[in-house]
């Protein structure tokens, strides 16, 4: 067993600090990351949706990595649904973030510029991005309707 100064056991100190927690939701949101591409891919390809970014809320504020020269500023972390492609996160550099207009939508060359698939984020930000899809693919379903509704004005039965 290992232990840190003080006695604790490491497991014990990551339980404290909700590591092992973090690691369930980690492993939770891997599980199922595969069906929300896949269902992702699906709906994009029926072609009611363009493709498009549908950002939800922050997931993280992240330091980088001590190797680039942006060391006053962190790194923000945006869950997103980029149809076709997926789950992930934006990222933008905080004083980038920071000018944004509060209504800002980014254009897809843009998200795409910006987008972290699911795979390649780190367990972190996918332990957050479960709590994200929900509410991601909620605002799928209200476009969805949306186009079905203004399609049916079109057509009139």
């Amino acid at each position: 067993m290992n232990v840190l100064a003080g006695g604790e056991s490491t497991s014990a100190a990551a339980k404290r600090f909700g590591v092992s927690d973090a690691r369930n939701a980690a492993e939770h949101a891997e599980a199922h990351a595969g069906e929300l591409n896949t269902l992702a891919r699906q709906i994009a390809g029926v072609g009611i949706i363009p493709e498009q970014a549908i950002v939800g809320k922050p997931l993280l504020v992240r330091d980088y990595e001590i190797s680039t020269d942006a060391s006053n500023t962190v790194q923000i972390w945006h869950a997103v649904l980029l149809l076709p492609d997926g789950i992930g996160a934006l990222v933008w550099d905080s004083e980038e973030y920071l000018d944004l207009p509060s209504d800002f939508e980014p254009s897809i060359a843009e998200a795409r510029g910006r987008f972290i698939p699911f795979v390649g984020c780190p367990p972190v930000a996918k332990a957050l991005l479960a709590g994200h899809t929900e509410s991601l693919f909620g605002e799928v379903i209200s476009l969805v309707e949306h186009r079905r509704r203004w399609l049916q004005s079109l057509y009139p039965e």
